[in-house]
């Protein structure tokens, strides 16, 4: 299946430092890219990470793998990333390389606004 890929960046590693290293009853331990929104999320039921300003060639919320790599100094100086999916995976292309993250079509991720009433009560 061919993949169209976009020349919007993806951001920082940021989102993966906060999802979550270890499932959890959502799956915090992935990445939300929120195709309407044009944003990404993450959490890990003590932090919420949210940035926006993407343009995803998509529309739907996908759940990815976190992953460290954007951190990498090739990978966060990067101004150009192009971005695209097939029915299971997305692929992220940066310079020289391409990766490739399964779709989590199985998991569920608490929206934004449920998860910061859901910190607001582990707080008290």
């Amino acid at each position: 299946m061919a993949i169209a890929f976009s020349t919007n960046a993806i951001g920082s590693d940021k989102a993966s430092t906060v999802a979550a290293r270890e499932p959890t009853k959502y799956a915090l331990n992935r990445v939300q890219l929120r195709g309407r929104a044009d944003s990404v999320l993450a959490s890990d039921q003590r932090q919420l990470f949210q940035e926006g300003g993407f343009h995803f060639p998509f529309t739907e919320d996908l759940l990815i793998s976190r992953s460290g790599l954007f951190g990498l100094p090739p990978f966060a100086e990067s101004k150009i990333v192009g971005i695209g999916r097939t029915e299971t995976h997305l692929a992220i292309r940066v310079g020289p390389w391409t990766f490739a993250f399964f779709i989590d079509k199985q998991g569920r991720f608490v929206g934004s606004m449920a998860a910061i009433e859901e910190l607001k009560r582990s707080d008290s």
